[in-house]
């Protein structure tokens, strides 16, 4: 931003994951396997020498949109009950009610990405299965094909994703994304199904928060 260090007053800290906002802790992230009880917070203020606050990287950028971006609307109010889903690595969701974020009683509203949405589903990251992340996000979009490619002789013949995962080893959910425009049907079905399930999540969230708003956001959206 063409600041300089010596002009900063603090530091802003976002990340995925159940935290205790209060105390600067990121207790767990899914997609953090290694992070268990990190003092974050302090960790980043000690090493910049600043006040720093820690904040869920999904409702920061709700925030962010209600604040300057689709949230200001297009009449002369600007969007008072916006929700955001953030598709990449992982699933994240952020609720922006009457410009105060909605955190809940232990700071962990709005995880989207772990309502469960196919009971004893896919194995996810945070310990339960069927987790709407394991169906939508960039990573487990990417790991549904490259499984499917490596249990099938066949399929790896028949789609143009199989050579993908023979020169890489892996498939990832650009390369479905590419695919599925350039006409190739198994790619197509993958991405079919990681819409379908943000969807069926969109659907849940307008019954259950009954938002005016609903912002798709991150990597899986480009």
């Amino acid at each position: 931003a063409g600041i300089a260090p010596r002009n900063l007053m603090a530091v802003g800290v976002l990340s995925p994951g159940q935290a205790n906002l209060s105390k600067g802790v990121v207790m767990r992230s899914a997609n953090l396997p290694l992070w268990k009880n990190v003092p974050l917070r302090a960790k980043i203020s000690k090493g910049l020498n600043l006040p720093a606050v820690l904040e869920n990287d999904a409702n920061a950028a709700a925030y962010g949109e209600w604040w300057a971006g689709a949230g200001r609307g297009t009449g002369k109010k600007p969007i008072d009950n916006l929700f955001m889903l953030t598709l990449g690595t992982g699933v994240g969701g952020g609720l922006v009610y009457e410009g105060k974020v909605i955190r809940g009683a232990f700071d962990f509203a709005t995880e989207v990405g772990h309502m469960i949405m196919i009971p004893g589903g896919n194995l996810c990251g945070c310990g339960q299965r069927g987790c709407l992340e394991t169906y939508c996000s960039a990573y487990y979009t990417g790991k549904r094909a490259t499984d499917a490619l490596r249990a099938s002789v066949t399929l790896r013949k028949k789609s143009s994703l199989g050579k993908v995962l023979t020169e890489t080893g892996r498939v990832s959910a650009a390369d479905v994304s590419v695919h599925a425009k350039g006409g190739d049907r198994f790619a197509a079905d993958v991405w079919d199904e990681t819409c379908r399930m943000i969807a069926l999540a969109c659907i849940n969230v307008c019954h259950f928060i009954d938002p005016r708003l609903i912002v798709l956001a991150g990597g899986m959206t480009g």
